[in-house]
């Protein structure tokens, strides 16, 4: 009796991570020639363009050599793990456990840096939010003041948000995972190790951001997964304006969700939900935000940029490639397996949506600096590119290889991962932060106040003045002339703040900020004509500074008006959540004029109250003994 032969065992659906030789060739001979190009770009002349490759233009060439090749040694070793324990029956636990770490790391790494994401600064105090950064990321100053109310320091504040971003991160992704394998650990392994790889969540943890970004993933994992039941996706609508509340620019997600709705809505449902959707949200966002577009054929009327330019088409260049290093690797692997055919997948058509929107966003918002842009941008297009990457290895049945997932995190590491761990270095990471903004100097003020910001924190006045001399001479902007009379002030030195906030008024005519910080400097050199003009503008303007009522209101007073001076203050008490010293001595100097002695005690005790050894507060105090004797 003849051997009956077996037939040999077909590829289940769940084994994804398998051995191409020729995808593998093709994707590290991929990894190689980049590698190459970060080595060039990190040791290239200060006119080099391509600063998205430059991660290791910190280190010296020696060093450069050593990272790589560490770089190298831990993707053959992840190479080899994922090889081992998937060719077991059983998954082994060290899969989960190499997936999550890696991940994890990637997450938590910038949390401890000084200067996060490429010359975006970890500001520590909610001094920038003031009354249009409070509208732009509600949900961040609402939930950071959560925070410290409890009692926790800054540093310690962001590390507890960016550890509620990562997992919402991590439960989003591994929900999308599940879709790629029966065996989760499986397929969370290939997705988790793909975006550790390309470091997409560091783009994210920058300032206020991880939440944006951990959001947006949600809500399109969520839509997905109605997508695919053939429901309308709610949850993940519902997602992605939770992410808008945490940065607007995710507006830009929404016109994606008004595309899935027509299976469920029809033509003309889905045409006016994207036409709702796109209106609401871009307006708000201008209307709110107060967002410059680019002009298409001119300049801007600072930090001169113009769309049709080369200079723009290489920042986009740059922004691709220091983002998604995956891409490249990807676009490599796939070939030309994914070619232009009709789209008739949903899922397919919804993540294409995403991407696209926020490709167009990208390229017409104005990214202010001539080198490294907002890392909102960076998260706002890595994630839905990447997503739809990964479905398209899935919808056209592409094998993926524990090679394509080493290559990736060896871009990653050489990269971005790069840059990240050495901004732990302060020398190198200020340098390497000058050195792109002097590669574009016609666009570089935003640049060179970013550096400010950072020096203002630490509290070195003396440089933080000098970087903002520099961005004045780059880009004459108003808030750079405002923040060196604020230094003038905090001197004492009136006289020199005058000229700069008069400047800045000039600049920013809509601000009252700089009407009310031009009055100040008046006010205290008792030139009041000039003041009370300066700071009825800033009123005008809806000043929410105490500062400004009360001040004008000591000039009503010194015009024996002190009917008009208490208009001027109860209009204040209105206008603002909570007053100083000076506004209640103020108060009690006008109720005293008016004869009401029981009201001008209790604001002369209230300024006492808020800062006894302050000038009002001294004055409020000699008020009291008077009127108690």
């Amino acid at each position: 009796m003849a051997k009956r032969k077996k037939k040999p065992k077909s590829r289940q659906p769940d084994e994804l991570l398998t051995d191409d030789p020729c995808s593998i060739a093709k994707t590290w001979i991929g990894a190689g020639l980049l590698a190459a190009l970060v080595m060039l770009a990190s040791n290239a002349p200060q006119d080099w363009r391509i600063w998205g490759l430059d991660g290791l233009s910190g280190l010296d060439l020696t060093t450069q050599i050593v990272w790589v090749a560490s770089a190298l040694a831990l993707a053959f070793l992840f190479k080899v793990l994922i090889r081992a324990c998937f060719k077991t029956s059983r998954i082994s636990l060290l899969v989960p456990v190499i997936g999550l770490s890696a991940f994890l790391v990637t997450i938590l790494l910038p949390a401890s840096t000084f200067l996060r994401g490429d010359g975006q600064l970890l500001i520590s105090t909610l001094a920038k939010y003031e009354i249009v950064y409070e509208r732009t990321f509600f949900y961040n100053a609402l939930m950071m003041t959560m925070v410290r109310q409890l009692g926790f320091q800054p540093a310690v504040a962001f590390r507890i948000i960016d550890s509620i971003a990562a997992l919402i991160y991590i439960l989003a992704l591994m929900k999308f995972s599940s879709r790629f394998s029966s065996a989760p650990a499986k397929a969370f392994v290939m997705v988790s190790g793909i975006f550790t790889g390309s470091l997409l969540v560091l783009s994210g943890l920058v300032e206020y951001y991880p939440l944006t970004q951990a959001f947006m993933m949600l809500s399109l994992v969520l839509a997905v997964g109605a997508i695919e039941k053939e429901r309308f996706p709610w949850l993940g609508l519902l997602a992605a304006f939770i992410a808008v509340g945490f940065h607007f620019k995710a507006v830009v997600l929404l016109p994606a969700f008004a595309l899935a709705s027509r299976p469920l809505l029809g033509k003309r449902g889905a045409i006016i939900s994207f036409a709702v959707l796109s209106i609401l949200g871009f307006s708000a966002a201008l209307m709110v935000a107060r967002i410059n577009l680019l002009y298409p054929l001119g300049p801007m009327p600072e930090d001169a940029y113009t769309l049709w330019s080369m200079r723009h088409f290489i920042d986009l260049l740059n922004l691709l490639v220091w983002a998604a290093p995956i891409l490249l690797v990807l676009a490599i692997s796939l070939g030309s397996k994914i070619k232009l055919q009709k789209i008739d997948d949903p899922v397919d058509k919804f993540l294409l949506a995403a991407l696209a929107g926020t490709l167009a966003f990208v390229l017409f918002f104005s990214p202010d600096l001539g080198v490294a842009r907002d890392a909102d941008l960076l998260c706002l297009f890595a994630i839905p590119m990447t997503l739809w990457f990964l479905w398209r290895f899935h919808h056209r049945k592409i094998p993926v290889n524990a090679g394509l997932v080493s290559a990736v995190l060896f871009i990653g590491l050489i990269t971005v991962g790069a840059q990240v761990v050495l901004q732990h270095d302060e020398d190198r990471t200020v340098n390497r932060h000058v050195k792109h903004l002097k590669l574009d100097p016609i666009r570089s003020g935003y640049g060179w106040e970013v550096l400010s910001v950072y020096f203002r924190d630490k509290g070195d006045t003396g440089r933080e003045e000098s970087i903002l001399q520099e961005a004045i001479r780059h880009s004459p902007n108003g808030r750079y002339f405002m923040r060196l009379a604020q230094i003038e002030i905090a001197r004492g030195s009136y006289d020199k703040a005058e000229p700069l906030a008069r400047e800045a008024a000039l600049k920013l005519p809509d601000d009252f900020h700089a009407h009310g910080l031009y009055g100040y400097t008046l006010f205290f050199q008792s030139k009041m004509p000039q003041a009370g003009p300066a700071l009825s503008r800033a009123i005008q303007l809806g000043s929410t500074d105490g500062n400004h009522y009360s001040m004008l209101a000591n000039i009503y007073l010194g015009r024996d008006k002190p009917e008009e001076a208490k208009k001027m203050l109860l209009a204040g008490m209105k206008q603002t959540r909570k007053q100083n010293e000076q506004f209640h001595c103020i108060f009690g100097m006008v109720e005293e004029a008016l004869g009401n002695s029981g009201a001008a005690v209790m604001h002369y005790n209230r300024a006492v109250q808020r800062n006894p050894g302050s000038p009002w507060g001294r004055q409020a105090a000699e008020a009291l003994k008077r009127i108690n004797e």
